[in-house]
């Protein structure tokens, strides 16, 4: 089994002209989320067994972040020009089959909307975007990187950061995850009672459902989207 951890660079600077695409550097905003998202994956035990980046300033500078918060030597992160360069799923692909074995955790940082595609491709029925400084985790049914194909990955979590500028859609589709959480939750534990009052309860927890998810989801900084519950 091989985990791949898929990891968006964090918000840039906009390009007006005066720098290329390549020099854009991080923002604060960029920086505060990849330091609040390096820090959940330290809190995890999260260390990969290998940090892969494009050499474009934006991606080097959220790697070097995720690098120092997990306890990975910046000077050990790989910086591929092919990344940046072709931004294609081919390109990514190809990178993945030519990786040693020994390798079981690796974390790829780089761009949209190469990150993106790769992801929907490995993960069946997965049809989200990368955010900027989003990050998705899957497991690969496989004991070797050059078997990483068409489905042949699983989903275990797509973390983002949630804000302002973070676009209602990608609010309203973690409020919607969260409360069916919550509510699959409280009904498996009113299930397991077997009480003929179940039904009714069940109808009941919907408004306090929407009211839990909508405070947690006002105090979070980021959003952690797991798969669904079996």
């Amino acid at each position: 089994m091989k985990t791949l951890y898929l990891l968006r660079h964090a918000k840039a600077m906009a390009w007006d002209g005066n720098i290329t695409d390549f020099d854009r550097p991080l923002v604060q905003r960029g920086r505060d989320d990849a330091a609040t998202l390096a820090a959940h994956l330290k809190a995890d035990g999260v260390l990969p067994d290998r940090i892969i980046s494009s050499p474009a300033l934006r991606a080097r500078e959220t790697a070097e972040i995720f690098a120092e918060t997990l306890g990975y030597a910046a000077d050990q992160i790989d910086y591929r020009a092919e990344i940046y360069d072709e931004n294609s799923t081919e390109a990514l692909l190809k990178l993945l089959h030519a990786l040693g074995e020994s390798y079981g955790k690796l974390m790829l940082v780089g761009h949209d909307p190469a990150f993106s595609e790769l992801a929907g491709y490995l993960v069946r029925d997965f049809a989200l975007g990368l955010p900027t400084c989003g990050l998705l985790c899957m497991s690969l049914k496989t004991r070797s990187w050059r078997k990483a194909e068409q489905g042949s990955g699983s989903l275990d979590f797509f973390e983002y950061p949630l804000g302002k500028s973070n676009q209602e859609e990608r609010y309203l589709l973690a409020r919607s995850h969260l409360e069916q959480k919550l509510a699959a939750a409280i009904h498996a534990v009113l299930a397991a009672g077997n009480t003929e009052a179940a039904p009714e309860v069940e109808k009941k927890t919907a408004k306090t459902v929407r009211k839990l998810a909508q405070k947690f989801l006002r105090k979070a900084r980021t959003y952690r989207f797991l798969p669904p519950l079996r």
